[in-house]
């Protein structure tokens, strides 16, 4: 319900996960965009591909996909297919931001299902999902209470 302790709890979590100021070279940062700048470069740094680090594959030997294999894999999803999708996934699950969970769509189906099925074809010719069903959202849990540095 959304209640006063329900906005409590959300405000409480989002404060213990909020990075205040950030410890570099013995230095304190608390300016928000200069936090924000190094956190940027720390993951970049940390993220990008060097060559002598990235995996070499030259001598992998890789099974192809039969034509019959090729040809079922680039068929158009089916209603029934979709539906089996939504239907093997757990209730209390929510797919997105939205908040709808599986429940929900399950329950609903009938009533959603052509807006569905429009989305996933749409994504199938194009290879795109409409503006933020693909969202994601990282919280880092750090490992102190305190978290002043990335180590």
């Amino acid at each position: 319900m959304n209640t006063r302790y329900f906005h409590f709890v959300i405000k409480w979590r989002r404060s213990s996960h909020e990075i205040n100021g950030l410890r570099e070279n013995g230095q304190w940062l608390e300016e928000q965009e200069t936090v924000k700048e190094k956190v940027k470069e720390f993951f970049k740094e940390r993220f990008s591909g060097r060559a002598w680090q990235q995996v070499r594959i030259d001598n992998a030997n890789f099974t192809c996909v039969l034509d019959e294999d090729n040809q079922r894999l680039t068929e158009r999803i089916t209603e029934k297919e979709i539906k089996n999708a939504m239907s093997s996934c757990e209730s209390s699950k929510s797919p997105g931001p939205d908040g709808f969970n599986f429940g929900f769509i399950k329950f609903c189906w009938e009533e959603i299902k052509s807006n569905i099925i429009t989305t996933v074809y749409d994504f199938e010719e194009s290879g795109r999902w409409p503006r933020g069903t693909n969202a994601s959202f990282y919280i880092f849990n750090p490992k102190s209470g305190e978290p002043l540095d990335f180590k």
